[in-house]
């Protein structure tokens, strides 16, 4: 059951992402789905600084509200999958901010990076940053297969996220 609710949340959280670019005229280029998400390319040139930003927060922003609305549901009925669907949603927002490039904190940090440095610049802390934060999701990922013996997700999750991380920012 929560294996789908994560990939419901997941799906509506690519949406939001695709429902604002096309809120702020931009088409989707490319869209990829992985084992690990969706990605989504577009030209860049086609949306402004400002629209580039909502784009990459909107993802987030609809795990927040799906987190708010389904905890709001919780309290007023109390029935557990309202609480698990809020859960999935608060964990899946926060953990795509994490500033790892591509997640959606990547993006961001690479955005407001790019405002104040040369491209070159933007990208050299970029990688960086996220070559400091993968091992620390690396390391809590082997501490949660050690501690449950079998989950191996977040570990996979940060192996997988520094191969992309690798591949994804080139200068």
């Amino acid at each position: 059951g929560v294996a789908m609710i994560a990939l419901a949340s997941a799906a509506l959280h690519e949406m939001g992402h695709i429902v604002a670019l096309f809120i702020f005229g931009g088409r989707p280029d490319k869209i990829d789905f992985g084992i690990f998400g969706v990605r989504i390319q577009q030209n860049k040139n086609t949306l402004s600084d400002f629209g580039q930003a909502v784009v990459v927060m909107s993802g987030p922003v609809v795990n927040a509200l799906i987190f708010l609305i389904m905890l709001m549901l919780y309290s007023l009925f109390s029935i557990n999958v309202f609480l698990t669907i809020s859960a999935v949603n608060l964990v899946s927002g926060i953990f795509n901010l994490i500033p790892i490039f591509p997640l959606d904190g990547g993006r961001i940090l690479l955005a407001i990076l790019g405002a104040m440095l040369s491209d070159k610049g933007a990208c050299t802390v970029m990688r960086v940053v996220s070559k400091l934060m993968i091992p620390v999701l690396v390391f809590w990922g082997i501490l949660l297969v050690r501690k449950t013996g079998a989950n191996i997700s977040l570990f996979v999750t940060g192996v997988y996220l520094g191969i992309l991380c690798i591949k994804s920012i080139r200068i």
